[in-house]
């Protein structure tokens, strides 16, 4: 008799991430272009949905401590701007609400992937030679909210770029395969001689070296106009229309 509003479920390892009133978007399972946007405005502290921590003795281990148990699921409402297209019973999708599906021209990257020294910007680009390079780029407007900031100058949407975590520095071998990904000291072995790896290629200078679009994924590549590429948002948990 009333309006529709959706019930979601969410463990209590990530309860804390969110609050009444925080904006949430409600995605369609089968097309992913249908939302809707609304605000949590009850969460369900006082019961679980299940009780998934019930003691039994596959639980412990010869020490007697608990082992393997599952985390509780607690339920919590979203109320809905509008409510055109859904369905009864139809089963959804939640994320938090941090502008990721407002359009943006030109390429925004997290401001994780930028490094700032003495006012000037930095990303850490994979070169020609699938080493990784510090270059300088200009910089435009910022998204706080969704902790975005405009690349105007000194990136391609074709390059591949790196995370400016870590102790990184130019001449790092790069990787498109997380599971060739090593931390080890020795993995990162100095870059070999220059006139070695450049061959041919000795003469050929920076702008051409930039053109080329054999580059590198470290974290994520710029692929279009948007910022989807960096949602990164994880999905709290399905959903389900009551």
């Amino acid at each position: 008799t009333g309006d529709f509003r959706v019930v979601g479920k969410i463990s209590e390892t990530n309860i804390s991430s969110i609050s009444e009133g925080d904006p949430m978007i409600v995605r369609s399972r089968v097309d992913d272009t249908k939302t809707w946007k609304g605000v949590v405005d009850k969460i369900k502290t006082s019961e679980t949905v299940e009780d998934s921590t019930e003691e039994t003795a596959e639980d412990y281990d010869e020490w007697g401590d608990a082992s393997g148990e599952k985390a509780s699921t607690y339920e919590f409402y979203v109320s809905l701007d509008d409510d055109e297209g859904l369905m009864m019973g139809q089963h959804v999708l939640i994320e938090p609400d941090n502008n990721q599906d407002e359009h943006k021209d030109g390429i925004w990257l997290p401001s994780s992937f930028l490094e700032e020294k003495d006012g000037n910007y930095y990303v850490w680009v994979e070169n020609r030679r699938n080493r990784l390079d510090r270059r300088k780029v200009t910089i435009g407007e910022t998204d706080e909210e969704g902790d975005l900031i405009q690349v105007t100058d000194g990136l391609k949407k074709t390059e591949y770029i790196a995370e400016a975590v870590g102790d990184l520095s130019e001449g790092l071998k790069t990787t498109h395969n997380m599971s060739e990904a090593d931390t080890s000291a020795m993995f990162y072995d100095e870059e070999q001689n220059d006139d070695e790896l450049m061959e041919d290629d000795a003469m050929m200078d920076e702008d051409s070296v930039m053109e080329d679009d054999s580059v590198m994924e470290d974290d994520s590549m710029i692929e279009d106009d948007s910022a989807d590429s960096f949602e990164g948002e994880e999905v709290l948990e399905d959903g389900e229309i009551q």
